[in-house]
């Protein structure tokens, strides 16, 4: 490599560029309301180890993943199962 092209090293760009400012990033706070509301059931499973149920739930909120819930976590399984429509023989994975 020839000689001339060999500049010498700058550590930042704010030696080259000193009149430009530095931009602070914003990030947005997502919101969340709190309440998780249960819109679906996708699947359940039984767990071998303890022979429980589980089921899992889609919420409302967006923000939220779905979410596995042992039905002794559940208030009132039968009816919320029952009122979000998922039938025992439907999707059940072991």
């Amino acid at each position: 490599m020839p000689v001339r092209l060999i500049k010498p090293y700058k550590s930042t760009d704010s030696e080259r560029f000193s009149l430009r400012n530095k931009v602070a990033q914003i990030i947005p706070p997502i919101e969340s309301s709190g309440i998780k509301r249960l819109t679906k059931v996708l699947k359940e499973r039984i767990l071998r180890t303890n022979k429980v149920m589980e089921y899992l739930f889609r919420y409302s909120d967006p923000t939220c993943e779905d979410e596995w819930l042992a039905e002794k976590d559940i208030p009132e399984p039968t009816n919320i199962i029952r009122r979000l429509g998922h039938t025992r023989n439907n999707n059940i994975t072991k």
